[in-house]
């Protein structure tokens, strides 16, 4: 049985301009190969409207793609998914600590470094060690261990 994920999709399908086209009629194709004409454009469409690499086979059924299209754009959505700079990082601690006052005010950021496939920052306070990652966009706080 296959499981059907439950993000809700903000954007409508695409065109090959990442422009939304009529619900339920596929993406635009090219050619007589099926290809999509611009893999970059349409994953970063896709991705802005909450699509992952994971929804494999939902772009297939949604879109109507081959296996090797959606193979293609899935490959594009994890470069993407990976692309997070430095900064950024360090951008979305602060909104973070913002949204989260006063309770991690007093937290003291180390240098990010980059973990396994994303960014990660160690963060300490007078107690505790913690452990800051990126996950889609949102800021993941995980407790070490005490001082």
């Amino acid at each position: 049985m296959a499981v059907k994920s439950c993000r809700s999709r903000k954007a409508p399908p695409l065109n090959l301009c990442g422009m939304p086209t009529t619900p339920g009629y596929g993406a635009a194709k090219v050619g007589g190969n099926g290809m999509l004409k611009d893999k970059q454009s349409s994953a970063a469409a896709l991705y802005d409207g909450g699509w992952r690499a994971v929804d494999r086979d939902q772009l297939i059924s949604e879109y109507e793609l081959t296996a090797e299209e959606a193979d293609s754009l899935c490959e594009e959505l994890k470069k993407i998914d990976g692309k997070i700079s430095k900064e950024d990082f360090l951008l979305m601690i602060k909104d973070w600590q913002a949204d989260h006052a006063p309770e991690h005010d007093d937290l003291e950021i180390a240098e990010p470094e980059m973990g396994d496939k994303d960014w990660e920052a160690v963060a300490y306070d007078s107690k505790c060690t913690y452990l800051l990652t990126n996950n889609n966009g949102n800021i993941v706080i995980n407790y070490l261990g005490t001082k």
